[in-house]
C-alpha cells in the first residue's frame, strides 16, 4: 500500500511538471511567434528603405548633368547652386561671316 502511494505522488508529481512545461512551452512558442514577426517586419522594413533608396539614386543618376561649359559659365557669373537648374544658356551670337549673304550690309 505504501509503494502505491508513493507511486502516485510521482505520479502527481510528473503531471504537475508536464502541464509546467507544457504550459512554459506554449509561452514559449508565443514568444518566439512575437519575435518572428517583429523580425519579418525589420526584413520589410530594411527592403523598403534600400528600394527607395536605389530608386532615389537612379533617378538622380538619369537626371542629366551640367555641361563642363555650363559650370563655367555658373562659376564665372557667380550663379548659387539653387538657381543652376533654372539657368539657361543662350546660344552664341551669330558672326557676320555665318549671317546669310542677303542680311549683311
Amino acid at each position: 500500500m505504501a509503494k502505491e502511494v508513493g507511486s502516485k505522488i510521482n505520479l502527481y508529481d510528473a503531471q504537475a511538471e508536464l502541464e509546467k512545461s507544457q504550459s512554459q512551452l506554449a509561452s514559449d512558442r508565443g514568444q518566439l511567434g512575437e519575435t518572428q514577426a517583429e523580425l519579418d517586419q525589420s526584413l520589410s522594413d530594411k527592403r523598403k528603405a534600400v528600394e527607395q533608396f536605389l530608386t532615389q539614386k537612379s533617378t538622380a543618376m538619369m537626371r542629366p548633368r551640367p555641361s563642363t561649359r555650363l559650370k563655367r559659365i555658373w562659376r564665372t557669373q557667380g550663379l548659387p547652386r539653387k538657381s543652376m537648374a533654372s539657368f539657361k544658356i543662350s546660344p552664341p551670337p551669330q558672326s557676320a561671316k555665318s549671317l546669310p549673304p542677303a542680311s549683311r550690309s
